[in-house]
């Protein structure tokens, strides 16, 4: 037993020591790291979807806290000459995040009855401050895991994968 005894104290010392580093690491990484506060430019702007992707599309953005209004803008891409003047200006949901000098605002919008299969133009923004104008085409409203003309050839390869994962490891365990 006395020869267990030290092991398992040296162990726990072991332990103890790199608990100790780790944490000092994760200190000295917070001090170190410049820690970027929302601004009233829009910035860590999100294009997601939170319904079906060939007639909806949502993004999320923050703000400083001296922002308390924001909008999104859309319009469906196009050569038209008219771009700017068939845009649609949406106003956005306001969300408070954190507390103190790293509270911020975040702000959500879905853009919904949009055309399947469709590109459009959006941006985001209040007053002066507008990000730049980005794109997305919505869905066909028939998502699948790929393309209709490659959908056999998917499902194939993928019942072959699964049989020779199936034989590989039969052979190897038997």
């Amino acid at each position: 037993m006395s020869t267990k005894e030290p092991v398992i104290v040296r162990t726990r010392f072991a332990l103890v020591e790199l608990l100790i580093v780790i944490a000092a690491i994760g200190i000295l990484i917070s001090l170190l790291v410049p820690t970027v506060q929302a601004a009233s430019q829009p910035d860590r702007i999100i294009l997601s979807w939170s319904d079906d992707t060939a007639t909806t599309q949502s993004v999320t953005w923050r703000t400083s806290m001296e922002v308390n209004e924001s909008f999104a803008e859309i319009v469906e891409a196009g050569n038209a000459p008219t771009f700017p003047k068939n845009k649609r200006t949406l106003t956005a949901n306001r969300e408070l995040v954190g507390s103190g000098n790293m509270a911020y605002h975040s702000f959500s919008i879905t853009f919904a009855d949009l055309k399947p299969d469709t590109m459009y133009c959006y941006r985001i923004g209040q007053g002066t401050n507008w990000s730049e104008w980005f794109t997305f085409t919505t869905g066909t409203g028939d998502f699948v895991f790929a393309p209709k003309r490659n959908r056999l050839c998917v499902a194939i390869f993928a019942r072959n994968a699964e049989n020779n994962c199936k034989r590989t490891c039969d052979e190897r365990f038997d």
